[in-house]
């Protein structure tokens, strides 16, 4: 990505005038600004997301949480994760509904999800028959936790469930 980024200002750079440079850097950038961070324009150290995001350095963090939306516009750090957690707990409890071939074919050894117990090294849960029961139960009580948390307040139960203070 730095490469890409350096690219595009060498071409820039061999543009003539001065709207024309801007209007054509402009025209390549938005496209891949998903790509950097919003406040330091440095490559994102994980793969990039839909949504301006904010890189991991600590001064962009400690900018994100004080200044905000003034400085980051749309983005909220703690809900625009929040709203992707939502949809991946939404999406693990709809397949967890499905028939047991089918739920064996989406929960399989390349993705069935590792949960570990507090302290231990072996997963709470095996990539097996026995396994995929248990995912099931899990998933209906998240379910009905889930169901009986959001209520009229959204996505907004992950806040409130993984809050310092709650």
């Amino acid at each position: 990505l730095v490469a890409k980024r350096a690219s595009l200002v060498e071409d820039v750079i061999a543009q003539t005038g001065v709207l024309v440079p801007f209007a054509w850097y402009l025209r390549k950038r938005l496209p891949c600004l998903h790509e950097f961070c919003v406040i330091c324009d440095e490559p994102l150290v994980f793969s990039p997301l839909l949504r301006p995001t904010v890189c991991t350095r600590t001064l962009c963090c400690y900018s994100a949480r004080t200044f905000g939306d003034a400085v980051t516009g749309e983005f909220s750090g703690v809900n625009a994760s929040l709203e992707v957690w939502d949809l991946l707990v939404a999406m693990a409890v709809c397949a967890g509904r499905m028939n047991h071939e089918r739920m064996k074919i989406l929960f399989g050894d390349q993705s069935f999800p590792q949960l570990f117990i507090p302290g231990s090294t072996q997963p709470a849960l095996q990539a097996s028959d026995d396994g995929l029961k248990r995912l099931r139960k899990l998933l209906q009580q998240l379910a009905t936790y889930r169901a009986s948390q959001i209520g009229g307040s959204s996505i907004h139960w992950f806040t409130r469930a993984f809050s310092d203070t709650g």
